[in-house]
């Protein structure tokens, strides 16, 4: 699911948001906004990814979710950034495989129903597809790996 980087006309203002269907987003916004609306970025990324970035950019927020732009916002990179709530010991194996959306969607899921999967974990009753599709993509991974991560979360 992408957290996003709006950019609003040629203004220096921009929107830090996270969404799981971009064009949607931007045609609600659009339509309460004076300036052309422009995604400049999207980033793969939980609703944890929107919030670190909020906190990285504090300096140059405006109002909620509008920031004055700042360059760094095209290039910071997930890794930069720490959560802001405990990462579940998942999550490794959710970004190896695409991260949730691609996930969600290789294994049949509506990506809506796995967007806490990074801090709760995935459910027990997908890990079987969660195994075949890493196989797919050469990974070595078992359920009993994923219930051992399971059992080490907070």
């Amino acid at each position: 699911m992408p957290v996003y980087v709006l950019k609003a006309g040629d203004t220096d203002m921009v929107k830090i948001g996270w969404t799981d269907d971009i064009e949607a987003r931007v045609r609600d916004l659009q339509c309460a906004h004076w300036e052309v609306l422009k995604v400049i970025r999207t980033i793969d990324g939980f609703p944890w990814v929107e919030r670190a970035m909020h906190r990285k950019f504090s300096a140059q927020r405006v109002l909620g979710e509008w920031f004055r732009f700042d360059q760094e916002m095209l290039t910071v990179e997930v890794s930069d950034l720490s959560p802001t709530v405990e990462a579940h010991p998942h999550l490794p194996i959710i970004i190896a495989l695409g991260g949730v959306r691609s996930l969600a969607t290789a294994i049949s899921v509506k990506p809506g129903q796995a967007i806490h999967w990074g801090h709760r974990g995935i459910p027990a009753k997908y890990w079987h597809r969660v195994v075949e599709r890493a196989a797919e993509r050469g990974l070595p991974l078992t359920t009993e790996e994923l219930a051992q991560k399971q059992k080490a979360a907070p």
